[in-house]
């Protein structure tokens, strides 16, 4: 058994801080440990998992009784700002003695033993000290050696690190507090150029640009709008630092102004929406970032934009927004570029994307898929379909995955997508014989399966269905209705928005049945006159479209006039139809 001990150095930026040095014990770890550590296994382990549980919860309730007594961090800055008055100027000894002993108060929270009051605390102390310059100055008189972090946490490091900042950078106070005048000057028409490249340079350098960083939260709503060059000049640099240095950037800080309701542009005078702002500005951090980085830094755009629904379908919207992120993100708009950056993606980082688009693979692979073949439009699917079916290939491949879900739940999306054009099918049918013959026998049997709904429900169509066939091609849309106990099927014409109830057949009405769409576009079909009389329908030398199967007999669709269409079978002289 040996030891072995790691020290950290203070942090070079100020000597204010003090870390504590921990040591580390090397065992062998055994399956009776009793040790309460995450990484060892035994009963100690529970324990241990037990203890930080109950430890968080009693933590919560702490804090939030702290909180109605006026106790907490926020409450006690909530009291500092209310005792001055930002536009006041103080000179009376009691009233500057107050505000001591509330900074003193706030100090003495910034050294709690509970990890997020000092986290609280110390992000009010930077705050205050960017609201109001007298705040500031108090808090550079206290004992700021008092600000000792009792864990060597990472986070509480870096917080306690950019609150001494905020306190002792003066020079970045007076070149933000010149700006603020310069903006408030009606007799300027633009800041100047000297005082411009300070306020820059506060942004490009490590130390201070998360004080740039709040302080541009202050200036972004100027009431003036020849100053919103300034504003955006300040933006661009901003992405341009966060792209360079992420690790100097206040990333909550810079998520803030994403995540804002309202941006006004510099160019057009026109507010643009919160989900247009954020998604236009997310593209340009794709151009630099990669995912990775992104989700890293800003896991909460991530959910918001590309969380995988319930049903694995995205809206319509979010399908453009991940197709242009992936667009910036490969420089292509290919298809098969898009699927492979995504793809690459290690298992580990897969993880740490679980619940996101980017890492659900089949979710990703269906999404991917729809939002190409939305794109693509294929006017003519007999000369694309090569094309076209290997574009399927990745999707049916996906039936191949390990995973039982995945499985699963890639069958259920390609037969879905099959059962919008007959191409689509025969594309999956053609890409599956390719994959794996059990995959295709799988699909088989999913596409000729019924899936019962209630008669109470109007049957409707999937809201992605105009844009995955071209509108202007469709020629007609056809419900293959069916009751749930009956191998017969009927055959009417419907419209994007389903068939109504009354128009299905009343012996159906109490039970359950199943509803099938198939689009009939102008490049699928062509009418053919059958006198039934002189010569019985025959099937061979064209290719009539199956209607279903029954007996291993299949039965075709035949219209009988403009709007009304039924079936026929193999050598019949007559059809029945409904009215």
């Amino acid at each position: 058994m040996s030891r072995r001990s790691e020290h950290h150095q203070p942090l070079e930026s100020h000597s204010n801080i003090e870390v504590i040095g921990l040591s580390r014990m090397e065992t062998i770890s055994s399956i009776d440990s009793d040790a309460t550590i995450d990484n060892l296994p035994g009963a100690g382990r529970t324990i241990g998992r037990f203890l930080s549980w109950l430890g968080s919860r009693l933590e919560k309730t702490m804090n939030k009784r702290a909180a109605r007594l006026g106790l907490g961090p926020r409450e006690v800055a909530g009291e500092i700002r209310q005792s001055t008055g930002y536009e006041s100027v103080f000179s009376s000894k009691s009233e500057t003695k107050i505000l001591r002993n509330l900074c003193d108060r706030l100090i003495r929270l910034a050294r709690s033993r509970v990890i997020s009051t000092q986290l609280d605390a110390l992000d009010e102390i930077v705050n205050l000290a960017i609201e109001d310059p007298l705040i500031c100055a108090i808090l550079a008189s206290c004992d700021l050696n008092r600000l000792v972090t009792h864990y060597s946490e990472p986070d509480l490091l870096l917080s306690t690190e950019r609150a001494l900042g905020a306190v002792e950078f003066t020079h970045v106070h007076r070149v933000w507090e010149a700006l603020f005048i310069s903006l408030s000057s009606r007799r300027s028409r633009d800041v100047p150029p000297r005082l411009k490249e300070d306020v820059f340079e506060t942004l490009r350098n490590p130390t201070t640009s998360f004080l740039a960083g709040r302080y541009y939260k202050h200036v972004i709503w100027c009431p003036h709008r020849i100053f919103n060059k300034f504003l955006n000049e300040f933006w661009d640099l901003y992405i341009s630092v966060a792209a360079r240095q992420p690790k100097s950037i206040e990333w909550s800080t810079f998520y803030s102004y994403i995540a804002a309701k309202s941006y006004e542009t510099s160019h057009r005078q026109v507010i643009v929406n919160q989900s247009a702002f954020r998604g236009f500005q997310f593209l340009r951090l794709g151009k630099e970032l990669d995912v990775m980085t992104l989700m890293y830094h800003i896991p909460t755009f991530f959910l918001e934009h590309f969380k995988v629904p319930k049903d694995n379908k995205l809206s319509f919207s979010a399908l453009e927004d991940m197709y242009g992120f992936l667009c910036h993100l490969t420089k292509s708009s290919n298809y098969f570029n898009h699927l492979s950056y995504v793809i690459r993606l290690s298992s580990e980082e897969r993880r740490k994307l679980k619940g996101i688009i980017f890492g659900e693979r089949t979710s990703f692979v269906y999404n991917l898929l729809i939002i190409h073949l939305m794109k693509s439009r294929f006017d003519n699917f007999t000369a694309n379909y090569s094309a076209l079916k290997s574009m399927f290939v990745p999707l049916v491949y996906c039936a191949k995955l390990d995973s039982l879900e995945e499985c699963t739940l890639a069958i259920s999306l390609t037969a879905g997508l099959g059962a919008i054009h007959r191409y689509y099918k025969l594309a999956i049918f053609q890409a599956a014989q390719e994959v794996s013959m059990d995959v295709y026998a799988l699909l088989s049997c999913t596409s000729t399966s019924n899936t019962q709904q209630d008669m109470t429900r109007l049957v409707r169509a999937d809201e992605n269905l105009p844009y995955l066939v071209p509108e202007p091609q469709i020629h007609t849309i056809l419900y293959r209705i069916s009751h749930s106990n009956r191998k017969e099927c009927c055959i009417m014409q419907g419209t994007k928005n389903g068939v109504s109830r009354p128009r299905i057949p009343r012996c159906q009405h109490q039970d359950a049945f199943a509803a099938d769409e198939m689009y009939l576009t102008e490049d699928d079909i062509m009418f053919i006159d059958v006198d039934g009389d002189g010569k019985p329908f025959c099937s061979t030398g064209h290719y009539p479209v199956a209607a279903y199967f029954s007996e291993e007999k299949p039965f075709y669709v035949a219209r009988v006039d403009d709007d009304i269409y039924t079936t026929v079978e193999e050598g019949a002289s007559t059809v029945t139809y409904l009215e």
